[in-house]
């Protein structure tokens, strides 16, 4: 693979990600200007997931809602759209405890009360999925 227009003197560094592993990113290296660089490694490990479920008790669809699922030692959220189905999946994600928010993406209708951030905690080990289920009002 050819990457033009690298600046010479300026670390650089291959990210990848996979859906049933973890992201990955190689050591920082340099390149000179019209030089090649070999053997840049790097390793992806399996990840686990996590499965949300939306019921809603008061009969009717789950509503939609964002998912955010943000792990114990912090770091970016990984974020997923949850839509009437009311189910969805986040995978690639690395062991330990995550903590999982529902944010609603519609306001009350009229009469109602404003809908609630739902939120739990989750343990997530290589190779399984670890269940969250909400009940919507």
């Amino acid at each position: 693979y050819t990457l033009r227009g690298v600046v010479p003197e300026v670390d650089l560094v291959v990210s990848a990600t996979g859906q049933e592993v973890q992201p990955g990113k190689s050591e920082p290296f340099r390149v000179a200007p019209d030089g090649i660089k070999k053997n840049v490694d790097f390793s992806l490990e399996n990840g686990g997931s996590i499965e949300i479920t939306v019921r809603r008790t008061g009969g009717g669809g789950p509503g939609r809602y964002m998912a955010r699922a943000t792990h114990a030692e912090g770091g970016e959220p990984k974020i997923q759209m949850i839509g009437p189905g009311g189910s969805a999946k986040i995978t690639g994600l690395k062991p330990g405890k995550w903590n999982v928010v529902l944010d609603p993406l519609m306001g009350p209708m009229e009469g109602e009360e404003d809908p609630q951030n739902l939120e739990q905690d989750v343990e997530v080990v290589v190779g399984k999925a670890a269940k969250a289920s909400f009940d919507s009002p």
